[in-house]
């Protein structure tokens, strides 16, 4: 459920909605379906997005699948874990959920790995124009700020000293 509907419900806990809040939940109720079609449409087309996506990675990086070892599997499992739990993200209308869910924790395993940051940067910026050329542009607005989003909080950090 969307955090700011559940936070909605805590607060309201012993009384009764307020007309704003009520208002907030229509308002994200309306938008359901609309986002539940968004989902299934992202994963009709997985499939076609991740093959593209490590086609333009192989091109761009030309070493990318030998140089980390099984690159190419391991470049589709993770790219297609971070598009399903983006996915999730948009239905919830909520892109701190997918910061917290998995961005932090894949940006640790991105960093143990050694990636850099510019690769990194690099596979979710073309994740969202394979998304764009592949998803209807409906769906494709409703996903893109999730992928923005990996494209900021992936890349690892340098660690303070």
């Amino acid at each position: 459920m969307n955090r700011q509907i559940m936070e909605t419900l805590k607060n309201a806990e012993g009384r009764y909605l307020t007309k704003s809040e009520m208002s907030a939940m229509l308002e994200f109720a309306n938008q359901l379906e609309a986002r539940l079609k968004a989902s299934e449409e992202i994963e009709r087309c997985e499939d076609a997005i991740i093959s593209k996506l490590m086609e333009e990675m192989t091109t761009a990086y030309p070493d990318f699948a030998n140089q980390y070892g099984r690159g190419m599997e391991a470049g589709s499992r993770d790219t297609a874990l971070i598009l399903r739990y983006a996915s999730q993200a948009l239905v919830r209308d909520d892109v701190e959920w997918l910061e917290r869910v998995i961005l932090t924790w894949m940006n640790t395993i991105l960093k143990g790995v050694g990636l850099t940051e510019g690769f990194i940067r690099d596979t979710y910026v073309m994740m969202e124009r394979v998304c764009q050329s592949e998803l209807s542009a409906d769906t494709f607005s409703l996903l893109q700020p999730m992928i923005q989003r990996a494209q900021v909080s992936l890349p690892a950090r340098e660690q303070a000293a």
